[in-house]
């Protein structure tokens, strides 16, 4: 199962916190197949002194026990994301070293 995930950091080191996360999904997950080029984008509906984002999206091949699991996939994402200093305010956005959004899992939709 190919899954594609979206990384992005705007807090300490960007690049390593991005290549961090690749690290810490193939150790889990599976394996990196594919990295997009790394964009710079604007902290949208955020303060304007907040840092620009760096962001990029992956393709991973999920090891077999992960690839009829898109809840236990995303609570190891959030896992990785705490790990790497991730705090997640109750309401609003808020600066973070590594944000890791599934976009794509093969053709399913899910909520």
């Amino acid at each position: 199962m190919r899954i594609h995930i979206a990384t992005g950091s705007n807090l300490g080191d960007r690049q390593k916190h991005l290549d961090e996360a690749d690290r810490q999904m193939t150790e889990s997950l599976g394996l990196v197949l594919r990295t997009s080029p790394t964009y710079r984008t604007e902290a949208i509906g955020m303060a304007p002194e907040t840092p620009d984002f760096l962001n990029r999206i992956i393709e991973l091949e999920l090891h077999a026990p992960w690839k009829d699991r898109p809840e236990q996939v995303m609570a190891t994402l959030l896992a990785i994301e705490q790990e790497m200093g991730r705090q997640r305010p109750k309401e609003g956005y808020t600066s973070r070293p590594i944000d890791l959004d599934i976009v794509l899992w093969g053709n399913r939709v899910l909520k």
